[in-house]
């Protein structure tokens, strides 16, 4: 979480200020360090209790977001797909049980609320998920809660915290619409 912030304070990411600020010596040393932390967690599968919570800032999306990053920074495959596909399928499963309330393809809960926050909600769970890759079912399901996002914010330009609450008064970045324009503009360039 602590290079998220980073990377909105200074608009660079934890591995291009590594680059910039560290001798080739420690480059290395951490290029190195990375490579045995995957190494070491040779597994097959990673399985989390059925009670972990979803969410980016201590959930099954928490996972996929550093995975997804070492991919993009240290290259593609340094965490296998395999690693994160029942984590996936976990997220995507949860999404639908919980969609069944909600107009919404996917919706995540937080203390009971079907909750939009990017940290704790939807927007910062489909953000963790257009980092992986999805077969394409759960890609239509992630495409189908953007297009929930894009047509239900207010004429504000805000969107609702939870699911339900028309009031428009949240505006931090767990609160949804900073966290949106992350996540829409992620969306974007992908779809580019």
């Amino acid at each position: 979480m602590l290079s998220v912030m980073l990377s909105m304070a200074t608009g660079w990411h934890l591995a291009e200020l590594c680059l910039e600020e560290y001798s080739r010596y420690v480059q290395l040393v951490l290029w190195f360090m990375a490579k045995v932390a995957v190494l070491g967690a040779d597994i097959q599968e990673v399985k989390f209790p059925h009670d972990v919570p979803n969410e980016l800032l201590y959930g099954r999306a928490d996972y996929l977001w550093p995975c997804s990053f070492l991919n993009k920074n240290i290259g593609k495959g340094t965490i296998p797909s395999t690693h994160m596909r029942s984590v996936v399928k976990d997220i995507i499963r949860d999404g639908k049980r919980l969609a069944s309330k909600s107009s919404c393809p996917l919706m995540y809960e937080w203390n009971d609320e079907r909750c939009w926050g990017a940290t704790h909600g939807l927007v910062g769970i489909m953000h963790a998920l257009m980092g992986v890759n999805l077969n394409e079912d759960n890609l239509q399901y992630v495409k189908g809660a953007l297009n929930y996002m894009i047509n239900n914010w207010f004429i504000s330009g805000n969107y609702p915290s939870t699911e339900g609450f028309n009031a428009d008064c949240l505006v931090h970045w767990c609160h949804v619409a900073p966290g949106v324009a992350l996540t829409l503009t992620k969306a974007a360039q992908i779809r580019e």
